[in-house]
This record gives structure tokens, C-alpha cells and sequence, in this order.
């Protein structure tokens, strides 16, 4: 079996040598400790430690490749899952964020509505704004309430557009960009097991009038658009 180290290796030659040799070894001291930890199937503080470290970094090539580390142990192992909800609360807004990307798809799901519920009420619209796109990216349908009740009352434009965005591709499907030169962007949400997440076309305003837009979203969804 191929550790994470070794599925590093192109990537830390290719670029981080390159471009941040400063975060190698931080790195990769949480890949090997990643590695300790599923080749004795044993978790411990000392092994968890420089994991937390790095995702408490913020290096977005650091923090964003420890996140991944950190949220395939939380499926796993009870100890990560206290490890994140403790990053989740953290007073940096910063550490904040790289908590809600540690949620990765074997995170256990009551532990990711926690998470991701107070990050939709965070006093930091960047924690807020990336709490609204997981819910997205994690199809996690049952926070539909919680975006509405969030963007009733969001000011910051930004999180605002990604909170409404979101709440349209969760509960709708799809979402309607603005009308130009006759035409609309119409943006879908694919099915869980497609490769991508979503994927857009544009369509005559005249043509999605005739049609509904329900039959324009099921051809985008089989690939005839």
C-alpha cells in the first residue's frame, strides 16, 4: 500500500520545494505522523501533535494538506474527532477556518453539523462564508434550515452570495445566474457520485421559458447540454 508520504513525493518536488521549502518539514512531519498513526492503527497525543500543528498553520499549502490529513483520521478515530471540535473553537478566526476544511467526507456526520452550524453563527464572515461553501461541497442537506436562518440575518455581501448560493444548489438543485444577451446561466448541482460537484451551460432565455427549467436541469445533470 502507498503511504501519504510517498504520494507526496511529486508534489514536494514539483512545487512546494520550489516554492515554499520552508514548509517542507512541517509538513511533512504530519504525513509521517499520519502514516504512524495507520500503520499501527494507533493514535496518540505525540503522533496526533504535529497534524494539529499544521493545520493550525496559516500557510494555505501547509494548513490545507493537514486539514486533509486531519479530517481522514476523524473518520476513524474518536481522539482526531476531539482534536477538530477543539480547532473548531479556537480563538484564532483563522484556525476556525482550517477546521471547517478539515471536515472531510468520512467525518462523522453529527460532528460536522456541530462544526459547521457554529461556523454559520461565527463572528468572522471569512468562518462564516467557508462554513456556507462546506455545507455545499459536503452535500450536507440537513443544514437547508440553517442557511436560511443564517441569511436572514447575514450582512457581509460576500457570505451572503455564498450562503443564498448554496441554500438554491441544496434545496433546488440548481441556481439561475442573471439573464445576458438573451441568455441564462444555469448552474446544477451533479449527483454525489459525479467526478465534479456542479456544472453550468448556457441556455436561450427563450428555450428555458419553453421548455421549464426542470427539463433543462435533468439534461445538464445526463450530460446533453
Amino acid at each position: 500500500m502507498t503511504t501519504k508520504r510517498e504520494s507526496y513525493e511529486l508534489w514536494l518536488r514539483d512545487y512546494l520545494r520550489r516554492r515554499y521549502p520552508e514548509l517542507e518539514e512541517p509538513l511533512l512531519r504530519a504525513v509521517d505522523a499520519y502514516d504512524a498513526i495507520q500503520d499501527t492503527g494507533q493514535i496518540t497525543p505525540g503522533r496526533l501533535a504535529p497534524i494539529i500543528d499544521a493545520v493550525q498553520s496559516s500557510r494555505g499549502p501547509l494548513c490545507a494538506n493537514a486539514a486533509d490529513l486531519l479530517g481522514g483520521l476523524t473518520g476513524q478515530y474518536p481522539d482526531a474527532c476531539d482534536a477538530l471540535l477543539a480547532l473548531s473553537q479556537h480563538s484564532k478566526s483563522h484556525v476556525r477556518f482550517n477546521a471547517i476544511i478539515s471536515i472531510g467526507k468520512s467525518t462523522p456526520r453529527p460532528l460536522a453539523l456541530q462544526i459547521l452550524r457554529t461556523g454559520l453563527r461565527d463572528k468572522s464572515s471569512r468562518v462564516r462564508t467557508k462554513a456556507a461553501d462546506w455545507i455545499l461541497q459536503r452535500r450536507i442537506r440537513e443544514c437547508i434550515p440553517d442557511l436560511e436562518s443564517a441569511l436572514a440575518v447575514e450582512k457581509h455581501v460576500e457570505t451572503r452570495e455564498t450562503m443564498d448560493q448554496g441554500l438554491r444548489m441544496l434545496r433546488d438543485g440548481y441556481v439561475l445566474g442573471n439573464a445576458s444577451r438573451g441568455q441564462v446561466l444555469v448552474w446544477v448541482l451533479l449527483p454525489d457520485e459525479s467526478q465534479c460537484s456542479s456544472k453550468g451551460a448556457f441556455i436561450d432565455q427563450s428555450e428555458l421559458s419553453e421548455c421549464g427549467v426542470e427539463v433543462i436541469v435533468q439534461e445538464i445533470v445526463e450530460g446533453k447540454r
